[in-house]
């Protein structure tokens, strides 16, 4: 099985696992590249309101912010 194979969420939900490591890790250019990868994902799939997408559009607020 490759990744090419999965539906997108099969791919998001361990891009947002990952991007949770990268924060603990402090690898901010990981966690970023990771939520990216999960957020449209997650909209489409999950809607907005949705925790898991709020989680997401929250990290990358706070990054844009520069709060994190």
């Amino acid at each position: 099985l490759l990744a090419k194979d999965l539906l997108p969420i099969q791919r998001a939900e361990p891009a947002c696992n990952l991007s949770k490591a990268c924060r603990q890790l402090n690898d901010r250019e990981n966690e970023l590249k990771y939520l990216k990868q999960a957020l449209p994902v997650f909209g489409e799939v999950y809607g907005a309101e949705h925790p898991k997408t709020k989680y997401v559009e929250e990290r990358l607020q706070e990054e844009d912010n520069g709060k994190a």
